[in-house]
């Protein structure tokens, strides 16, 4: 039996909502995650590749970080988001693109936006980053599954 199911299923899903939201193009792009002391888990390409809007849980691949395989330097590969959590990470690098398009946008039309000032950040609600993460991730796992993208059955859908 595989190790890391449930792990390789939710990288495999975040593989599928970058793809839905066009962070990441046809076959480009990737989601690891560290499991462990000494093992990666990360998205492959492999010879029936088909992209990562269609990435499975076998796409997900065990890595040993016991010092037997160069680990790429990712600098100037695009966005690169890291959370505690591969829900986490996924949904900051949403958040990143969607600010990113937003300032560009701003910045298009000629204007600058201003800076919050200190007594405005006050009045902003702190719900706290895991009460937050796990409500966008449901939405983008509905979001996939109206989609089509699913690779969950409907009972499992949370």
């Amino acid at each position: 039996m595989q190790r890391w199911t449930d792990e390789r299923r939710t990288i495999a899903e975040g593989c599928r909502i970058l793809a839905h939201r066009g962070l990441v193009d046809d076959i480009l792009g990737h989601i690891s995650f560290r499991v462990d002391e000494t093992t990666v888990l990360v998205r492959c390409r492999g010879p029936l590749e088909r992209g990562l809007a269609f990435t499975l849980p076998a796409d997900i691949h065990e890595l040993s970080l016991d010092g037997s395989h160069d680990l790429p330097d990712l600098a100037g590969h695009g966005l690169t988001a890291a959370g505690e959590s591969v829900e986490q990470a996924v949904i900051r690098a949403v958040n990143v693109e969607t600010l990113a398009k937003m300032q560009l946008s701003v910045l298009s039309a000629g204007a600058t936006p201003p800076d919050i000032v200190e007594a405005d950040r006050g009045d902003l609600p702190d719900l706290g980053s895991a009460f937050n993460d796990a409500m966008v991730w449901r939405f983008h796992l509905a979001a996939i599954d109206h989609a089509g993208l699913s690779i969950r059955r409907p009972e499992e859908a949370k």
